[in-house]
């Protein structure tokens, strides 16, 4: 409604909402994620849906295929469909669409996604970066929507939608004597959101999907001070985390995988993404300052 208030002859205008009023949140998609998925022509469905009912009626829809129903979904509980998402052919850019109804409301959100064959070749990103055969191959990139949900947001809070628009990827890190196709990846956004930011770590054992329920993440605040991530669930290969980012400053935060002793890291300064490179390349840059080193060395002798 609509209250007006007299003010020295001026009228100030201010508008409220009813908190009875029923409302559904946009869904929210735990799986897929937008990224790419190597040789997987079958991916679980996973996502919730809240708002002032107790259920939902949902439906979902593959590009612009029939609407197939998911039966009834309860208020702010994650739902997993196994292998809903099936037939995939690789090479092929998705978007999947969750549409949920309840009385004569309804709520939809989407998530792009692509599949591809792992040829275990480095052929790098977009960016034309490319790894060794110690660095571990690559062959995709990750895709990235133009807007993101924040956490909480109602339905009353419009989010644009994402596209499939290829970026350039994180390379993935393999040790030495390990097979290339065995590998960890970490999506890092441009920039972090504050006060917490949702990352996505993706596994590969022998090229396929493969959870790491002990998944760590470590995160460096300025240098020195430990930060907080919680790691929340893994689905198809997926691990997702979320990063306690309410303190500014340099922020590097990186992922282990314990069971295939692979990692993956985000460096960002002042919140923006300044570095996003494997472990490896690490070691080689010192490597190759050690024998720059040396030469100068001999030279001077």
């Amino acid at each position: 409604g609509t209250t007006q208030e007299w003010k020295d002859s001026d009228t100030i205008q201010f508008s409220y909402k009813d908190a009875s009023q029923p409302f559904i949140n946009k869904p929210v998609i735990s799986s897929p994620v937008n990224k790419v998925y190597y040789d997987q022509t079958t991916i679980d469905l996973n996502f919730s849906v809240s708002g002032s009912f107790l259920q939902y009626a949902c439906s979902r829809k593959l590009n612009d295929g029939e609407s197939v129903s998911l039966g009834s979904v309860n208020n702010a509980q994650s739902t997993n469909f196994p292998g809903n998402l099936t037939g995939l052919e690789l090479g092929q850019t998705y978007e999947v669409s969750v549409t949920c109804t309840a009385g004569s409301l309804s709520a939809t959100a989407s998530v792009p996604f692509r599949v591809e064959h792992w040829t275990g070749e480095g052929s790098g990103g977009t960016d034309g970066s490319s790894g060794g055969a110690d660095q571990g191959g690559w062959s995709g990139t990750d895709i990235w929507g133009n807007g993101t949900v924040k956490r909480g947001a109602g339905a009353a809070s419009p989010t644009p939608k994402a596209t499939a628009t290829l970026m350039p990827s994180v390379a993935p890190t393999t040790p030495r004597g390990r097979t290339p196709a065995t590998m960890l990846s970490l999506d890092c956004p441009k920039t972090l959101s504050a006060p917490t930011a949702e990352f996505s770590a993706s596994l590969l054992a022998s090229g396929k999907a493969a959870c790491d329920n002990s998944l760590t993440t470590t995160v460096t605040i300025n240098g020195t001070i430990p930060g907080t991530a919680t790691f929340i669930v893994c689905s198809s290969g997926l691990h997702r985390v979320v990063v306690d980012t309410g303190q500014g400053g340099d922020y590097v935060i990186k992922a282990y995988s314990p069971a295939y002793d692979v990692a993956a890291q985000c460096v960002f300064k002042n919140g923006v993404l300044v570095e996003a490179v494997p472990e490896m390349s690490l070691l080689l840059v010192v490597l190759a300052g050690a024998g720059a080193f040396y030469a100068l060395s001999r030279k001077k002798r």
